[in-house]
């Protein structure tokens, strides 16, 4: 992990978050759904923290001048391995546990985990029973279909096949399976849409994990 005393945001003498916050974290593959399915825990759990690393990035392009429409997917990659080339692979992690520390609500969601050093960073600030893991899964042609809809990123609804699988190969996507094998709880977010235009299969499967998991702390 390092050298603590060379952390940024005071964690050298102030690392541990407020113990009784519980975290839920989700991650998947690129168009999976960790958005949807975050933004509906939060909106079930009444949380006012949600946090992703892609926001740090866009964030961070925003000081540039550049809106997130101006982003594409490969330039957020390619601002993410840089910022960890260059400052450590915990660099992000450090801003995010810094925005998870000074948060204010008891529950927090983490959209989009990406390395395996960062599901051991969750576990070692919060304690495990306060650290839900949740994978989305959805086939590739589905995400791919996904990426071809919808405009999110820059040019995401002209890529090609090609280019969609590259990308799958990519430095972060090639370490979610070993996140996968962590994860408490996953969800599969294949099916249709229903009538209008919501993904309720994947929500009834998120109550029930939520009916499930969120028992008193001890």
């Amino acid at each position: 992990m390092g050298d603590a005393s060379n952390w940024p945001y005071g964690f050298a003498n102030n690392r541990q978050p407020p113990t009784e916050k519980r975290v839920w974290a989700f991650a998947g593959r690129k168009l999976a759904g960790k958005e949807t399915a975050a933004r509906y825990v939060a909106m079930a759990l009444g949380a006012s923290e949600t946090h992703t690393y892609s926001d740090i990035l866009y964030d961070t392009f925003a000081l540039w001048g550049f809106d997130r429409h101006m982003n594409s997917r490969a330039e957020l990659i390619a601002l993410s391995d840089f910022m960890r080339g260059l400052k450590g692979q915990e660099a992000m992690t450090n801003v995010l546990h810094e925005r998870l520390r000074t948060g204010r609500g008891t529950d927090a969601i983490i959209d989009g985990l990406r390395l395996p050093p960062d599901v051991d960073r969750l576990i070692a600030d919060f304690g495990r029973p306060n650290v839900t893991l949740v994978w989305i899964e959805a086939s590739a042609d589905n995400r791919f279909e996904r990426a071809c809809r919808r405009k999110d990123k820059k040019g995401e609804e002209r890529m090609a096949r090609a280019q969609f699988d590259a990308e799958e190969a990519a430095s972060t996507e090639a370490l979610l399976e070993q996140i996968r094998a962590r994860c408490d709880v996953e969800i599969d977010n294949n099916a249709a849409l229903d009538a209008d235009g919501n993904p309720q299969a994947m929500w009834d499967q998120l109550d029930a994990m939520l009916a499930q998991r969120r028992a008193p702390r001890l």
